[in-house]
């Protein structure tokens, strides 16, 4: 990187081999396509709100307003239960301690 041999590495020098990424402009164009619904360029809260909520409802297989890990790791259920499923159970394990 010391392209003179002085023994220090200067910042011309660090820029021109130390080349960093460079990153590119945003685009919010995906995300406007994905919740503008009505296309005013704009995304409102009920914009917003409808497909995240269409999802959560989708992954909440039995209905009953949480998503637990065995629901956000397993396929969308296609009925509905009447009934809550229960909470899963984890053992009791020890505290790990130092």
């Amino acid at each position: 990187m010391d392209a003179n041999s002085d023994g220090s590495i200067s910042r011309a020098e660090f820029d021109e081999k130390a080349k960093l990424p460079t990153m590119k402009q945003p685009d919010a164009a995906p995300f406007l396509a994905r919740f503008d619904a009505n296309k005013d360029g704009a995304i409102s809260q009920e914009e917003f709100r409808t497909p995240t909520l269409a999802n959560f409802n989708k992954i909440d297989a039995n209905k009953d307003g949480t998503v637990t890990p065995a629901e956000a790791n397993g396929p969308p259920a296609k009925t509905s239960s009447a009934t809550p499923a229960k909470k899963p159970a984890f053992k009791n394990t020890p505290a790990i301690s130092r």
